[in-house]
C-alpha cells in the first residue's frame, strides 16, 4: 500500500516537472525564432530602403545585440526593435500560434513601411511588395523548423517511468530478531503499525496539497502575466497603428504643399516681370 502511494507521488512530480520543462523549452524556441525574424526585417528595411551598406552592420546574436547595432537616426528600423523585440504573444496557447501573430505583425509593419517610403514611386513600391512575399516564405521556414525542433526536444526530454523495483526493499530479518519481532506482543504491533500508517498519510496530504497550492499559484501567475501581455500587445498595436497614420498624413501634406509652394512661386515670378 505504501509503495503503491510513493509511486503515485513520484508519478505526480514527475508530470509537474516535465511540464515546467516544456514551457521553458516553447520560451527559449519562441525567442530563438523572434531574433532570427526580426533580424531579417530590419535587414529587409535596409536592403530596400537604399541602406544596404548597413545590413553588414546588423548583430544578429542577440536581441540586445541587435538593438545596439542600430543607429538612430533610422527611425523606422528602430521603432520596429523597440516594438517587437520585447512582445512575448504570451495571451496565446502555443508555440505555433505565437509565432504566426509575430509573422503576421511583421509583415504588416512592413506593409506600413512600404506605403511611407515608396507611396510615391509604384515601381518602387512593387519591388518592395514582391521581395515582402519572399520574406514572408522565409519566415515560414523560419517558425517551421522552430516548431520542429521544439517538437524533437519534447521528444527528447528526460522522463524516466518509474517501476516498483525502484522503492527501496525492507532489508532481511536474521533469525534471532524475526524471534524477537515474534515474541512482542500482536498488540503493540498493531499500535505502532498504525501509528506509522497514519503519520505517512499526513506526509503524502501534505506533499499534494504543497504540490496542489503550488500548481495553483503557478496557473494564477500565468493568467495574470498573459492579461498583462495582451493588455500591452493591444497598446502597442493602437500605437503603431496611430503612427503609421500620422506618418501617411504626413506625407499628405508634403505632397500637397509642394505644388501650392511651385504656384506661389511662378506668381511671384509673373508679378516681378510685370513691374520691369
Amino acid at each position: 500500500m505504501m509503495r503503491q502511494r510513493f509511486y503515485l507521488l513520484f508519478c505526480f512530480m514527475l508530470i509537474y516537472a516535465s511540464f515546467a520543462y516544456t514551457q521553458g523549452n516553447e520560451s527559449l524556441a519562441f525567442e530563438q525564432a523572434k531574433l532570427q525574424m526580426l533580424c531579417e526585417a530590419i535587414r529587409f528595411n535596409y536592403k530596400y530602403q537604399g541602406q544596404a551598406s548597413y545590413v553588414k552592420t546588423l548583430d544578429c546574436r542577440s536581441l540586445q545585440a541587435l538593438g545596439n547595432s542600430l543607429p538612430s537616426r533610422f527611425k523606422s528600423s528602430t521603432r520596429l526593435y523597440n516594438t517587437y523585440a520585447r512582445r512575448s504573444y504570451e495571451q496565446l496557447t502555443d508555440l505555433e500560434s505565437r509565432l504566426e501573430k509575430l509573422q503576421k505583425d511583421l509583415i504588416a509593419e512592413l506593409e506600413g513601411i512600404g506605403q511611407i517610403a515608396h507611396g510615391n514611386d509604384s515601381k518602387k513600391l512593387q519591388i518592395w511588395n514582391d521581395a515582402l512575399r519572399q520574406l514572408n516564405r522565409e519566415f515560414d521556414i523560419i517558425r517551421s523548423n522552430a516548431i520542429r525542433q521544439q517538437l524533437a526536444t519534447e521528444k527528447q526530454a528526460p522522463f524516466v517511468h518509474p517501476k516498483e523495483n525502484d522503492v527501496n526493499e525492507p532489508s532481511e530479518i536474521s533469525a534471532p530478531e524475526q524471534e524477537a519481532v515474534n515474541i512482542a506482543p500482536i498488540s503493540s504491533q498493531k499500535t505502532a503499525a498504525n501509528g506509522y500508517h497514519g503519520l505517512w498519510i499526513i506526509s503524502i496530504l501534505s506533499a499534494f496539497v504543497a504540490l496542489a497550492a503550488a500548481g495553483t499559484a503557478y496557473v494564477i501567475h500565468v493568467r495574470s502575466k498573459s492579461e498583462i501581455a495582451a493588455l500591452r500587445e493591444m497598446v502597442y498595436e493602437r500605437y503603431n497603428l496611430l503612427d503609421r497614420r500620422f506618418d501617411l498624413f504626413y506625407q499628405q501634406l508634403l505632397k500637397q504643399k509642394q505644388p501650392i509652394s511651385e504656384s506661389t512661386q511662378k506668381g511671384e515670378e509673373e508679378s516681378h516681370s510685370g513691374d520691369t
